[in-house]
């Protein structure tokens, strides 16, 4: 009896080992499963966190194409707008010299484009710019919005006139430089907009600004009877 008893006893144990082994087994697969899983959304997760950073990416680059093309639009319109504002500035200082021409300046002292023209990038207008010259250096804009062309004449009415051979072309010239100068002497700048402007006009014909006078009157005080 007891030696059936023991036989019961070990086959038992050798079943429950056996169950165990298998449920081990069983358990590992089911972590590991649990583990794959756990990896498969984040990784999810990942590629739509990166979907969006490239959707956001798209959106930027096409932002900034936009942007160029307006912006290329802007230097276009710009582009012409100088270059035919350098046309009208050329064709006046040829104006210019055949006026001086007229009056009998010879062609060695006419002005020169590289004396008045800005120097401006090929890009913007096709023109040749000599380097060199023989009365004054290159003007920029912001020296030629506060001279006038016979204030620069006046400059140099010694150098030509002065020891020239035909001189009387001398007071013609001389009398449109003074007259030049007198109607500047007359003019004042805007405060508001800073353009020239009569110096007795009371208000900017520009900007539309009252004019204020660098000298007020002081307001009289009133005598105590």
């Amino acid at each position: 009896l007891w030696k059936g008893f023991r036989q019961k006893i070990d086959e038992f144990s050798v079943r429950l080992r056996e169950l165990l082994a298998v449920y081990e087994e069983a358990e590992a697969t089911r972590c590991f499963i649990a583990e794959c899983e756990k990896m498969s959304t984040e990784l999810d997760n990942e590629r739509k966190s990166h979907a969006d950073e490239l959707r956001q990416i798209n959106q930027d680059i096409n932002h900034l194409e936009d942007t160029l093309k307006g912006v290329k639009g802007s230097k276009d319109s710009k582009k012409e707008i100088i270059a035919r504002k350098y046309d009208e500035i050329e064709r006046e200082l040829q104006s210019t010299n055949q006026l001086l021409r007229e009056s009998g300046v010879p062609e060695e002292e006419l002005l020169s484009r590289e004396q008045f023209l800005p120097l401006i990038e090929d890009e913007f207008v096709a023109v040749e710019h000599p380097t060199t010259s023989s009365l004054t250096p290159p003007l920029w804009f912001d020296q030629m919005s506060s001279l006038s062309l016979f204030g620069i004449l006046q400059s140099q009415q010694s150098r030509l006139f002065n020891g020239s051979s035909d001189c009387s072309v001398a007071p013609l010239l001389d009398s449109r430089m003074r007259t030049s100068v007198n109607d500047q002497a007359k003019m004042k700048k805007c405060q508001s907009c800073e353009q020239l402007i009569h110096r007795n006009a009371p208000i900017c014909p520009l900007c539309k600004a009252k004019s204020r006078s660098k000298h007020p009157k002081r307001p009289r005080r009133r005598m105590d009877s």
